[in-house]
């Protein structure tokens, strides 16, 4: 009696273990909280809830004008737009995935993506302010390349390594800004206007516009007395796509000619003019 009891403990054990694996396999090893979701105006975007996986997630949607997605650690955020149905689907490390349907019953209306690009020389940084920091705020990196740092309304982004990188600005969970970035060794020395010939009148003076250099700037003239030169500061806050922009004033002294030279001190870049004042 006992070796038939034994015997009914350990089947009854073996169909436990086999129908929680078979529960297993059914459940899946990346599970989320929902499956399908409809989009609407007043519904313009969903949350799905990561409830089991490996991490390290990526995401892909089958029709980024009706769906696009903002992944955030265990959260996948789908923002509709145009009418129609996509599928997005979820993968993990472990290449799990799943798919959810998505609907769009009518047209939600977002804004276009702006198209950024910025040099960044390695080792600096620069700063893209956040004039409304609104739900659904995100900054992405598709790299390595750059750091990104949130402080308030400031976003600091670092360059890293040589190469490119594309961060991604978010607001409401949608695409509202793609920052192409190229990461230099050095910044291109570019000065405006390209004319290098310049005629000016005794008494008066004029300005070039250093659009793009290392910030450390020299200048020179090949005779002295025609005019006066002096570099000046740029007099507002410089932008994303500027690099170290500067002013070089000149003021007519005496008739004459005389080459006014600019030159990169990082690189020894230069770049003359001839100014003749009459």
């Amino acid at each position: 009696m006992d070796m038939i009891k034994n015997l009914l403990v350990l089947f009854l054990a073996i169909v436990i273990i086999v129908s929680c694996s078979k529960n297993e396999e059914q459940m899946g090893a990346l599970q989320i909280d929902k499956s399908s979701v409809v989009l609407s105006p007043e519904n313009p975007y969903a949350a799905i809830h990561i409830t089991k996986g490996s991490g390290t997630y990526s995401v892909s949607s089958s029709n980024k004008s009706v769906a696009q997605t903002l992944l955030q650690t265990e959260t996948l955020y789908i923002a509709g737009n145009e009418m129609g149905n996509a599928v997005v689907t979820l993968s993990d490390e472990a290449g799990n995935s799943v798919n959810i349907k998505v609907e769009v019953k009518n047209y939600i209306s977002r804004p276009v993506p702006l198209l950024i690009p910025v040099l960044l020389k390695k080792g600096d940084k620069k700063s893209i302010e956040i004039a409304n920091i609104s739900a659904g705020f995100a900054i992405q990196s598709s790299n390595n390349a750059i750091q990104v740092q949130e402080n308030g309304n400031n976003v600091l982004l670092t360059a890293l390594s040589l190469g490119t990188s594309t961060v991604y600005q978010f607001a409401n969970y949608w695409l509202k800004e793609v920052y192409a970035i190229q990461i230099v060794e050095h910044y291109p020395f570019s000065i405006s206007p390209s004319s290098t010939n310049i005629s000016v009148t005794k008494g008066y003076d004029g300005e070039l516009y250093i659009v793009s250099g290392s910030g450390s700037y020299s200048l020179s003239t090949s005779v002295s007395g025609v005019i006066s030169t002096e570099l000046r500061p740029y007099p507002i806050a410089v932008s994303l796509s500027q690099n170290n922009p500067a002013f070089v004033y000149y003021k007519a002294i005496a008739n004459g000619v005389s080459v006014l030279t600019v030159t990169d001190n990082e690189t020894g870049e230069s770049k003359s003019f001839s100014i003749r004042v009459n």
